[in-house]
């Protein structure tokens, strides 16, 4: 692509590649270095210079057919597209760059996007236009507004709001925040996606790159190069393609099953930011591919294990939000941002830590076949587990009868024992009685015979 700017020496048109935007440029006619900071409008295309460069491998320039041999690090700002004068180079992405540009008519900064492809690649040039739809009908306090979209010269632009500020990552980065301000941040972006998601917008990109932190301490919500609007044709996305950055996808993204994905998509993406804050580092690092493979087979590290710090309760939130089923999430970026409301203001969440038989099920149904074999030995384990149970009821009642005849027989035995003792000491008894019977009789016989006695004395 190339724009026209102006030389402040000798002020010839000077045609120049954007790939040179935000360098110092030498003019090839005068030969003075300048900082490209003014356009002139009244520069024709047949009196500029074309300046154009390629690189060599130690950094410099060399002269190509038609031009004027420069530096790479030779021109600035002042580059025009349309009215806008674009003045620096904000940041590239797969789809673009986007410069900081003054918008003349308005008096105002804007950030321009303009696509770094070709405009026979139809695919892309529709994609870019759909994002330029999807943000033009969103008005949100938290998501960056843009203002116009369009084509000049053969070139598609969106000029969306300025913001002054510093990008989430970056800030992440430094640490230069605290925990209740961050959780403030993931509350108001919860509240954007939600407000997205009621207008039809699935933002399908969702991390710290794309969020700008403004001089109020806001966030901000951008980069809507990968939104998917509800009215958008199917012809446009197929399933298989893989759409957003690979540490911040859920499983259902990282597959490429674009039917899948949906609001909840972009929850599970905040989640993933949420971690970041709270823990200081992503829950999967690596390659992409490997990072792929683990948002789809592993389980993170539990936020809390990084952090002793960071409450269980936030924990428990952040594993919701992050959760490998879409229906394990929170029902929308509503309920999300509701339960961390409700740990700021110090009352219970929703989010609970899970029970081991809740852990198991989740990995059951997200290892079908592997959890069906786990099943099919758990319940040949219970199988076992029931019978020699069983056989021990068993056996424990067949001891408890023993126990209770034995019992039954000691007790018998102790009845007998003090009834014969009661037989033994009636029987010694009844021998003293019958002997004190004897004895009274013989008294009884004495006293008669001496009673005879007397009275034959007396006869």
């Amino acid at each position: 692509m190339q724009l026209s700017t102006q030389c402040p020496h000798c002020h010839v048109g000077i045609k120049v590649r954007e790939t040179l935007i935000g360098q110092i440029a030498r003019c090839p006619k005068c030969k003075q270095k300048f900082e490209v900071t003014s356009f002139s409008s009244g520069a024709e295309d047949s009196a500029m210079s074309v300046v154009s460069v390629s690189e060599t491998v130690d950094g410099t320039a060399e002269k190509t057919a038609g031009g004027t041999s420069v530096s790479d690090s030779s021109i600035s700002d002042g580059v025009a597209l349309g009215r806008f004068r674009l003045q620096k180079v904000l940041g590239q992405g797969g789809f673009g760059k986007v410069y900081r540009a003054y918008d003349p008519q308005l008096d105002r900064l804007l950030a321009i996007k303009v696509p770094t492809f070709s405009n026979d690649d139809t695919k892309r040039v529709q994609r870019f236009l759909t994002e330029a739809k999807a943000a033009a009908r969103l008005r949100h306090p938290n998501i960056v507004p843009t203002f116009e979209s369009g084509q000049v010269d053969g070139r598609y632009f969106i000029a969306a709001q300025f913001i002054s500020g510093r990008p989430l990552n970056e800030v992440i980065k430094s640490g230069e925040y605290d925990r209740r301000e961050a959780l403030e941040w993931v509350v108001r972006l919860a509240g954007a996606l939600s407000y997205a998601h009621q207008n039809d917008i699935v933002h399908r990109d969702i991390k710290p790159h794309n969020v700008i932190i403004d001089e109020h301490g806001q966030p901000q919500l951008m980069d809507f190069g990968l939104a998917r609007r509800g009215d958008e044709e199917s012809t446009q996305t197929t399933d298989g393609t893989l759409l957003g950055t690979p540490a911040y996808m859920p499983p259902e993204q990282a597959r490429g099953a674009l039917n899948e994905i949906g609001p909840w998509s972009d929850q599970y993406s905040l989640g993933v930011i949420l971690y970041e804050v709270l823990s200081g580092q992503r829950p999967f690092q690596g390659e992409p591919h490997a990072v792929i493979n683990k948002v789809l087979n592993e389980e993170p590290v539990f936020p809390r294990s990084i952090d002793k710090t960071i409450p269980r309760d936030l924990d428990s939130i952040c594993r919701k939000a992050m959760s490998k089923l879409p229906n394990d999430r929170y029902q929308d970026c509503d309920a999300f941002a509701e339960d961390l409301r409700r740990w700021l203001k110090g009352d219970s969440t929703k989010a609970r830590p899970l029970s081991v038989f809740r852990q198991f099920w989740r990995w059951v149904r997200k290892n079908p076949v592997i959890g069906a074999a786990a099943m099919v030995c758990l319940a040949a384990v219970g199988s076992v587990a029931i019978l020699a149970t069983a056989v021990a009821i068993d056996q424990g009642k067949r001891n408890e009868r023993a126990e209770a005849a034995l019992d039954l027989a000691n007790q018998r035995k102790t009845v007998a024992e003090n009834a014969n003792a009661a037989l033994s000491s009636n029987y010694t008894v009844m021998e003293e009685t019958v002997q004190k019977r004897n004895e009274a009789v013989k008294t009884a016989d004495v006293a008669n015979q001496r009673a005879q006695e007397q009275t034959e004395l007396a006869n």
